[in-house]
């Protein structure tokens, strides 16, 4: 499977690096150019236990690839997992800007049958405002997965290697 996840933050660079470790082609896409071209020369911008040993060994293995191109990662890939930051608003809320621009760059690109999954850190009714949005970007309906993390600083590789739980929200059976 083709996979890219959007935003190489902690949460997008671990889950990334996992995903690739297991054999899948994977495209860590993100809109910061320098962090991309550090992290295609093996480094990473945190330090995190076996995460730099999964990104040398995908990175030498060709299963992990790093790029700014929605176009060339969105394309090709079954599965988008958006997992860019959602800092507080200033509101006390959820500040969704992120994800929406995300869902925004994706949508031109989206091939049919493509699973779009968030796993940033969103309040329920936000899934129904994403999907709105990213019917509007493609012109046609969509079903989203909601993928919440639970990684711990520390202990990510391991937490998503060895998940305590899984939760998975969908809107049918088929996503």
């Amino acid at each position: 499977m083709t996979i890219t996840v959007v935003g190489t933050g902690f949460v997008g660079l671990v889950t990334s690096a996992v995903f690739a470790s297991f054999g899948h082609t994977v495209f860590g896409l993100d809109i910061d150019e320098q962090k991309i071209i550090a992290l295609r020369k093996g480094k990473t911008p945190f330090f995190e236990p076996q995460l730099d040993q999964l990104l040398h060994d995908s990175l030498a293995k060709k299963t992990l690839h790093f790029t700014t191109s929605y176009e060339e990662a969105v394309t090709l890939s079954q599965l988008i997992i958006i997992a860019v930051g959602t800092p507080s608003a200033e509101s006390g809320g959820v500040d969704l800007r992120f994800v929406k621009s995300a869902i925004t760059s994706i949508g031109p690109h989206l091939q049919p049958q493509t699973i779009v999954a968030i796993k940033s850190t969103v309040p329920p009714h936000a899934v129904t405002e994403v999907k709105d949005l990213l019917e509007k970007q493609t012109g046609q309906p969509f079903s989203l997965a909601t993928i919440p993390e639970f990684l711990r600083e520390g202990s990510a590789v391991a937490d998503t290697l060895s998940p305590a739980r899984i939760v998975i929200g969908a809107e049918d059976d088929a996503t």
